[in-house]
């Protein structure tokens, strides 16, 4: 029986290219040191405008909280992370406290949530965005290590590591995975320094769809799904 999906194991020793590409300009691939010196190419304006990649985009008021990063308004060092339906609070000590929610509704300035606490009670609340000087705010009583956030500057552009020969000689196209991984990052996942290349690929073997995953370093520790479909790197993690 013709089997419609197959998981290829890709062999991270060996030849393993570690890049680490600005969408500006720039694209480097480094192998281990068994391979040749690394090389480092520079993408033209052309190159990098006719990469082939796609990510969602914002949409609500929602996503204006989904695509910061944010640090308590009281000083304490605590972090807010949301991803999906999920405020994910970490304290300057590193403890995690998560909440999950669902949105109700929304209007400017405002997202109506159903949240479940730690302890699965369920109660209303809202997320209630504000300014504070030139920095977006975001409180809500759901929110349990601070009252209030502030927007805190993203980690900058992702670093993306562990990227083998093999999964590049499937894609063909360096340049259009890692500025789709960057542009995604840099907008949902803007507290992420790091983006690690899981050593397994899913291959439709019907479609030719490759698919991929690399695991970020934020807090929430959020996993990035890269699908190749032939013609473009379509890049999301959860739902988005």
């Amino acid at each position: 029986m013709e089997r419609r999906n197959t998981i290829v194991a890709l062999a991270v020793a060996g030849a393993v290219a570690v890049g680490m590409v600005s969408c500006a300009t720039r694209c480097v691939a480094r192998r281990a040191q068994d391979e040749p010196a690394a090389t480092e190419a520079v993408a033209t304006e052309e190159e990098v405008a006719t990469t082939r990649w796609r990510i969602p985009e914002p949409e609500g008021e929602a996503d204006e909280v989904r695509t910061r990063a944010w640090e308590a308004a009281d000083g304490s060092g605590a972090t807010l992370s949301v991803r999906g339906g999920t405020l994910l609070e970490r304290s300057a000590e590193g403890d995690l406290t998560v909440t999950s929610f669902q949105e109700l509704g929304e209007s400017e300035g405002l997202v109506e949530v159903r949240c479940v606490g730690p302890e699965g009670a369920t109660f209303d609340d809202e997320l209630r965005l504000g300014r504070d000087g030139g920095r977006m705010t975001v409180s809500s009583g759901a929110f349990r290590l601070a009252g209030t956030y502030v927007e805190a500057e993203g980690a900058g552009t992702v670093r993306i590591e562990g990227v083998p020969e093999a999964y590049l000689s499937l894609v063909g196209d360096w340049q259009g995975f890692a500025h789709g991984v960057e542009a995604f990052c840099a907008t949902w996942v803007p507290d992420a320094a790091t983006a690690t290349f899981s050593p397994e690929v899913s291959l439709d073997t019907a479609s030719g769809r490759v698919t991929a995953t690399l695991a970020c370093d934020d807090p929430a520790s959020t996993t990035v799904s890269v699908a190749w479909d032939g013609t473009t790197f379509e890049v999301s993690a959860d739902g988005r």
